[in-house]
Order: C-alpha cells, then sequence, then structure tokens
C-alpha cells in the first residue's frame, strides 16, 4: 500500500514539474478581408511538431516549452504569417492575436472549350424546347437510318413539309413563294429564278449537321416567308484527319446469274488493245469490222468470218459491285 501511494506522489510531482516549465499561447485569428473569425487555420511552433488549428470562433491554445519561440499561423487561401521572439514563460500565458490575409497571388485562368454535338435526335430535340417558336427538326442521326441520299427526299419526314417536282419544299401546303430556304442561316438564292425557295436535290446528306424548319416567325428570322423557313445546317470543318470507306453492290435479275448472252473466243492480244478476228463474228457486223481492223480481217481471210456462225456460249456475269 505504501508503494503504491508512494508512486502516486512522485508522478504527481514529476507531472507539476514539467507544467511548471511550459506555458501557453492563446489567442484569436482573424480574416483580414472580411474583418471576420477564420476557423480551422493552423498554428505551429517553428522546428517542431507541436500545433493546433483554431476553432469555430477562431480561438486557439497552444501549450509550449518555456523560452523563446517562433510561431506560424497558415491557411490555405491566405498568406504565412510568423511571428518571431515569442517569450513564453513557466506558467504564464501568452495572448498572440493574428490577422491573416488573402493571397495575392492569383491562379491564371483557365479556359474549357468544347462543342456541342447538334447532330442527334436529343439535340434537335433540346432545340425544338427550349424555342420560343414554332419549329420542327430533323437530324444527320435520324437521316442515316433512313438512307436518304440528299436533304429533298430526308425533308419529307418533318411533319407539315412536302416536296414538289422532287426538290422544292411546301411548308404546310403554302406554295413556294411562301416558302425561304436559308444555309446556315444566311439567304442564298435558287437555281431557278422563278423559284423562291433553293432546289434541295442539289444538297448530300453527308454534308448535315440538322435541318430546322421554323413554322412561326420570331424577331431574329426574316420577314419574306410566310409558310415556313427550311434552315440547313451543314457540319463544321473537322479538326483532325478523317477517313470514310463505303462499300456498295447492286444486283440486276435481268442479267446476273445468266448464261444466255451471246459472246465469242477472244484472242490473246485482247489486253493490249489489239483485237483478234473472232471466228464467230456475224454477217452484218462484217463492214464495221473491216473498217475497224482492216489488217487482221486480210490475215485473217474472209472466208473465216463468213462460214462460221455466231453462236450461244455460258457465260456466267458477277454482281456489280463498287
Amino acid at each position: 500500500m505504501l508503494k503504491k501511494l508512494f508512486s502516486v506522489v512522485v508522478i504527481s510531482a514529476i507531472t507539476q514539474f514539467l507544467s511548471a516549465q511550459s506555458g501557453t499561447v492563446t489567442g484569436k485569428i482573424m480574416d483580414g478581408e472580411f474583418n471576420d473569425v477564420l476557423p480551422f487555420a493552423n498554428v505551429v511552433i517553428k522546428g517542431t511538431t507541436n500545433g493546433t488549428t483554431s476553432d469555430f470562433d477562431g480561438l486557439y491554445s497552444l501549450d509550449v516549452e518555456a523560452g523563446t519561440h517562433t510561431v506560424i499561423f497558415s491557411f490555405i487561401g491566405y498568406e504565412t504569417k510568423a511571428i518571431t521572439g515569442v517569450k513564453v514563460t513557466s506558467g504564464e500565458t501568452v495572448e498572440l492575436n493574428v490577422t491573416l490575409n488573402q493571397s495575392s497571388t492569383a491562379l491564371e485562368e483557365v479556359v474549357v472549350t468544347t462543342t456541342t454535338r447538334k447532330n442527334t435526335e436529343a439535340s434537335v430535340l433540346s432545340i425544338q424546347k427550349n424555342s420560343v417558336t414554332l419549329l420542327d427538326g430533323l437530324s444527320s442521326e435520324g437521316i442515316k437510318k433512313t438512307g436518304a441520299g440528299d436533304i429533298a427526299s430526308a425533308v419529307k419526314r418533318v411533319p407539315g413539309v412536302s416536296v414538289q417536282e422532287g426538290k422544292y419544299v411546301y411548308v404546310r401546303g403554302l406554295g413556294d413563294r411562301y416558302t425561304k430556304s436559308t444555309l446556315n442561316g444566311m439567304d442564298i438564292p435558287g437555281l431557278d429564278p422563278d423559284k423562291n425557295t433553293v432546289q434541295m436535290d442539289i444538297f448530300p446528306t453527308n454534308i448535315l449537321e440538322n435541318l430546322i424548319v421554323q413554322k412561326s416567325a420570331a424577331a431574329e428570322l426574316p420577314a419574306d416567308f410566310t409558310g415556313g423557313m427550311v434552315n440547313i445546317v451543314t457540319k463544321d470543318f473537322p479538326t483532325s484527319k478523317q477517313m470514310s470507306l463505303s462499300v456498295s453492290g447492286g444486283f440486276n435479275p435481268d442479267m446476273h446469274f445468266k448464261d444466255n448472252f451471246l459472246t465469242y473466243d477472244g484472242g490473246g492480244t485482247d489486253f493490249l488493245g489489239l483485237m483478234t478476228v473472232p471466228g464467230n463474228c456475224p454477217f452484218h457486223l462484217l463492214p464495221t469490222f473491216l473498217f475497224l481492223h482492216p489488217t487482221t480481217v486480210l490475215w485473217k481471210g474472209l472466208h473465216a468470218l463468213l462460214i462460221r456462225k455466231w453462236r450461244h456460249n455460258g457465260k456466267t456475269p458477277c454482281p456489280t459491285s463498287v
């Protein structure tokens, strides 16, 4: 029992001795720009790991060994301030109030540049939703699904729009004089002086971004249309090199995979343009062949041309491909 009591007394004495060798630095940290308290600012004794932060009221308290110290105050976005020559006496409290100002070093300007996609169905629907006028549209994404090759074939799918003569656009059933066509918002002259609209079949769909049909007037639109205005929006210039590859094919049921064609057995020099005399050349083609190939006819002789008959030869052509 006496040993436990002795241990408690010794520990208490040591604690009192150590506390008597240190002091306390307290104070308030203020924001110089807003003249308000600055919470969560850092307070560190230079050269040591002893430090603390200010509370919500900007107050701080730090136990420091007795002596002369340099106290450093810092906060993100604010200038770091170092107070030198702070004398701390054992068992005493030193009040140190500091005001921190925002750092004058500003970040460089950051510019983020991007472009919005206007060739999708969602972008056209967004244009319709945000427009104060009545309009309809067609995107290049929607045109690809239909397979239209020119704008005249594509614009027919816009509600209230029809095409006359395969190229002139009529909006809401009104005639050509009440309809206007623009290219990227600019007036364009038509090829026909008697028509007000432009022939839509001259524009391929592969240059199209979207197609907007205005059906009501607005202050920013031209005033020389009543039925509607068709605005052709083309694609922007590509910023990088682009390549595309397309493959197509065709089939003619009257020609392909048939074997009843008239033909002749060619010679070994046909690929050089030196046509050999076909032994089965018909009689009515003889004058033409004599005029085009007199030397060949004399070489082969007229007898070979006349006695042989034109015949069928089983040849099966392949499907046309591009």
